[in-house]
């Protein structure tokens, strides 16, 4: 029973690491400007290597992504979200020696609204993996915020703890990253009505995945059983009361039968 429900863990896995690879090499580049020291570059000279490390990046990305062959239609997407953020950080890392009260201001806006993008994208990566058990959803949640706070704490000056000192009255709208926190957690229960909500289909999928496992393997006994049948009719003595032709035409005959 189990050969006919078709769940290719393998691919499952490459999900996951195609998942998983944009946010790492995002948090790569957020690292590599937090860590960068090399006195107080110009616009330009910031310019200049934020390119240089944007096409290492990119590069590192194809590579990786190019091994994850069960996935590979989900490869472009995946990787023009992948480009849309990496250049959605350039001019950070001269933004880092900017530091005054209103370059932290609205570094605080581009950080949360990246912060919301994120989000966004979780949620619907999220979605195509449902249905899954009610638990997991509640454990991608707590790993998401793990991951914008970890984000933070590698991009703004000093962290969860700076930016507290300047997002409490940011413009268009953008939420404090309090507000933020509260509002993906308030999120668990419509996640959860939408993962229940997608069983009916799934289960429906896997039911005609298994009609056509049973419809095949009645298709290979017949089969089986014919070629038997036809071997054994193939090998069948001459019948005392018929000459070798007369033998032969009949056996035709009966292989013709059940073929048919």
């Amino acid at each position: 029973m189990g050969k006919f429900i078709l769940i290719d863990l393998k691919k499952r896995g490459e999900h996951s690491e195609l998942k998983k690879l944009g946010p790492t090499l995002l948090n790569k580049m957020d690292v590599w400007i937090a860590e960068f020291h090399d006195g107080t570059p110009t616009a330009e000279e910031c310019t200049a290597v934020e390119n240089a490390k944007i096409q290492e990046l990119i590069g590192e990305y194809d590579a990786e992504s190019e091994k994850l062959g069960r996935v590979k239609e989900e490869v472009p997407e995946a990787r023009a979200q992948f480009v849309k953020y990496l250049n959605w950080k350039r001019g950070k890392l001269f933004l880092k020696f900017g530091a005054t009260i209103q370059a932290l201001e609205e570094q605080a806006v581009t950080t949360l609204q990246h912060c919301q993008e994120m989000w966004e994208t979780f949620q619907e990566s999220l979605k195509t993996s449902f249905p899954v058990e009610p638990s997991v959803i509640g454990q991608e949640l707590q790993e998401f915020l793990s991951q914008t706070t970890q984000y933070i704490e590698d991009t703004f000056p000093e962290g969860v703890k700076g930016l507290d000192q300047f997002d409490d009255a940011l413009p268009n709208g953008t939420p404090s990253y309090t507000e933020f926190q509260r509002s993906i957690m308030a999120s668990e229960h419509k996640l959860k009505e939408a993962n229940t909500a997608a069983i009916p289909d799934e289960l429906a999928k896997l039911q005609e995945s298994s009609k056509e496992g049973f419809k095949l393997a009645v298709n290979e006994a017949i089969q089986k059983t014919i070629a038997d049948i036809v071997l054994d009719l193939q090998q069948e003595e001459t019948l005392p009361y018929l000459d070798e032709e007369e033998m032969e035409a009949f056996r035709k005959e009966l292989i013709k039968a059940a073929e048919e």
